[in-house]
């Protein structure tokens, strides 16, 4: 990560806090005392910052990742550390006239269950979504059938590019709330508005445990669209489904994605296709962005080092030269 040129020792030159100790002299009466300003300090002074709160709207979406989209964002005043999350529910639900059902906690990762204290939720650990503090909780309405989890993994065509750069390529986990009466194609036509695969080049095969001890499971294809999750048993017994995008269409052929070079010449990308333009390797073609993903668009340097090294080199040229 590229950070920017600050000059730290110029920034922390100064105090930028003061440590106020009492006389050890003083008489017990007068060394016990507390200041007036300490109290009302004390007495009106928040115990936390504001807590920014995201709320995501009302749908079957429920993915949780840097492209969801936020309906509102609230700050909340007057939490503390101590409050359980199902107060600081309660207390949200109230400020903002909604039912508490659907004032729902969230990070990227989990839930955050109603028993822990505001005070628990932070851990210094990246990726978790609890490395801030106030803690920045997103809420989701209730419930209105069962979530279910369809992962993709890492590839070319859920990355993320902007002018030449890569700046998100990883697994990819998407969240829907959906009923034992939804169909596979309707799950599909959920999936093709939040990612760019259309519905007939979506793959989805289901993880389904129906015993205990199984460990991996069955992997069954959703094939038949017009298949309910009742149907398939990922209403009881699914953990996962897993997207696999088709390669090949309905005659067995190969579907390019891709732009391509042959005996004609450059063949650019179909009209119809999903893979970003930018991660396409060839820096040949012509439709290739003028920046060069292999090169850094920022390279930071120590120049006082660089200017102290130059000084020295010439001090000890100087030298050299007045011993001959």
């Amino acid at each position: 990560m590229l950070m920017p040129n600050v000059d730290t020792k110029k920034k922390y030159a100064k105090p930028t806090a003061f440590a106020k100790y009492k006389d050890t002299s003083l008489p017990t009466e007068k060394y016990l005392e507390v200041d007036t300003k300490q109290i009302n300090d004390a007495k009106t002074g928040m115990s936390m910052k504001p807590m920014t709160i995201k709320f995501i709207s009302d749908g079957p979406d429920r993915t949780l990742d840097e492209n969801t989209f936020y309906g509102k964002q609230a700050k909340y005043e007057g939490c503390n550390a101590q409050m359980t999350v199902q107060e600081l529910r309660e207390e949200v639900a109230k400020q903002e006239n909604m039912d508490v059902q659907d004032v729902n906690f969230y990070v990227r990762s989990t839930i955050i269950p109603n028993n822990l204290r505001v005070g628990q939720c932070y851990a210094d650990w990246m990726g978790f979504g609890l490395e801030n503090w106030p803690p920045q909780f997103i809420s989701k309405p209730r419930i209105r059938g069962f979530e279910v989890n369809v992962f993709i993994g890492a590839c070319r065509d859920i990355s993320v590019w902007d002018n030449g750069k890569l700046n998100y390529f990883t697994d990819k986990t998407l969240t829907y709330d959906v009923n034992a009466a939804t169909t596979v194609g309707e799950l599909k036509d959920m999936i093709e508005k939040t990612i760019k695969i259309p519905y007939h080049r979506q793959n989805l095969i289901a993880m389904i445990h129906k015993e205990e001890r199984s460990v991996m499971g069955e992997h069954i294809v959703l094939e038949k669209d017009n298949w309910t999750m009742e149907d398939y048993g990922v209403n009881t017994f699914c953990a996962k489904i897993v997207l696999e995008k088709k390669v090949f269409d309905d005659n067995g052929m190969y579907i390019f994605d891709d732009a391509y070079w042959d005996e004609k010449g450059y063949h650019s990308q179909p009209i119809d296709a999903f893979t970003p333009l930018d991660s396409l390797s060839n820096r040949a073609r012509p439709d290739a962005s003028e920046v060069d993903p292999n090169v850094p668009l920022n390279i930071l340097t120590d120049r006082r080092a660089a200017d102290n090294k130059k000084r020295q080199d010439e001090a000890d040229a100087q030298k050299a030269k007045g011993k001959k």
